[in-house]
């Protein structure tokens, strides 16, 4: 079976450039989980620092946190996109301040999944040997920022921020592009700043 995903608009995952207006400290973490019939159910986490809610809050608003994130926004897409349902949506307030949301998704189909995320994802049928690829492309931001004379500021306005994604597939991982992988799980994970700073875009392909 063979995943291939480019970026295209991804108002779910890559909320990056939104974050850096709002916060120095947002981690995204992505985990997929592929089953050998196509169905797909995905968990997205999000870690916002205190900073980041109080300000939110400072709106009025009923919801602490000015960009889609949302149980509202995360339903609202699922009427847009019928074969991907929100099974679950919670927030959870720590004793340091932290808002962590975590969101679990079910999905009929890759493509459907695709549609709802903002990835573009083509699929083959499974060959006989259950041999398969996943491939995600981040395309690099930094030729439309490298003029922007904000650029240093964003990057410094990333801060520790942290974007990972993961994935479990039907069979044993065979090999990775980037990142690490043991058993049916494979990782790939890197700062937000250095991702905005790099010319080169991000590719992870995992091989089963």
């Amino acid at each position: 079976m063979i995943f291939t995903a480019k970026n295209k608009t991804a108002p779910v995952i890559l909320l990056f450039i939104t974050v850096l207006l709002f916060s120095s400290c947002v981690d995204i973490d992505t985990f997929f989980s592929i089953n050998k019939n196509g169905k797909t159910n995905v968990i997205l986490t999000y870690v916002f620092s205190s900073g980041f809610s109080a300000f939110g809050r400072g709106f009025g608003a009923d919801e602490p946190w000015p960009f889609p994130v949302t149980e509202t926004d995360f339903q609202s897409r699922s009427v847009l996109f019928p074969s991907t349902e929100v099974t679950s949506y919670k927030v959870k307030t720590k004793k340091d301040g932290k808002d962590i949301i975590t969101v679990k998704l079910k999905s009929d189909s890759v493509e459907s999944l695709s549609e709802y995320l903002g990835l573009d994802i083509s699929v083959t049928d499974p060959d006989k040997k259950g041999s398969g690829s996943f491939q995600l492309e981040l395309p690099s931001p930094y030729s439309s920022l490298q003029n922007n004379e904000s650029l240093n500021d964003l990057l410094n306005m990333a801060g520790d921020s942290f974007i990972s994604f993961r994935i479990k597939v039907p069979y044993g991982i065979r090999k990775v592009s980037n990142g690490s992988y043991k058993g049916k799980t494979a990782s790939f994970s890197f700062y937000l700043s250095e991702y905005l700073g790099n010319k080169n875009s991000y590719n992870w392909t995992v091989n089963w």
